[in-house]
């Protein structure tokens, strides 16, 4: 990957995996981003969350709080400039939920959600 430090974390639903890392990127100095839809979920789904991932990692699981995304996003595709690299969102109705997104990058290639991206794009589909 990269030495660089992380600017900015991408949330991509209200999934556990997808946005309970945010107090430490946050810590680091990270911009957090997700459609406005996703906040809801995250909070409907926090407690339920942190119970189960507390009973399954116990002590390691301590000094871990919600964080929430500051910037957020309200249309269902968006473009974000992130250091000179156009990154497209696109948020997809889940059921009952609007909270998942696909991040396009510059290789035209959309990722699914929990990609790692770098600044060529995503590690998976432009390494």
């Amino acid at each position: 990957m990269s030495n660089q430090p992380i600017r900015w974390v991408i949330n991509t639903g209200g999934q556990d995996h997808r946005w309970l890392g945010n107090g430490y990127f946050r810590e680091q100095g990270a911009e957090l981003i997700a459609h406005s839809s996703a906040v809801p979920d995250m909070r409907a789904r926090a407690g339920d969350q942190f119970q189960a991932l507390q009973n399954l990692l116990g002590p390691r699981f301590e000094g871990t709080h919600p964080v929430y995304p500051e910037q957020l996003l309200t249309a269902a595709d968006t473009g974000l400039e992130l250091g000179g690299v156009r990154v497209e969102l696109r948020i997809e109705e889940v059921g009952t939920r609007l909270a998942t997104s696909w991040c396009g990058c510059p290789s035209g290639t959309w990722c699914s959600p929990g990609t790692l991206s770098t600044p060529n794009g995503c590690w998976r589909c432009c390494p």
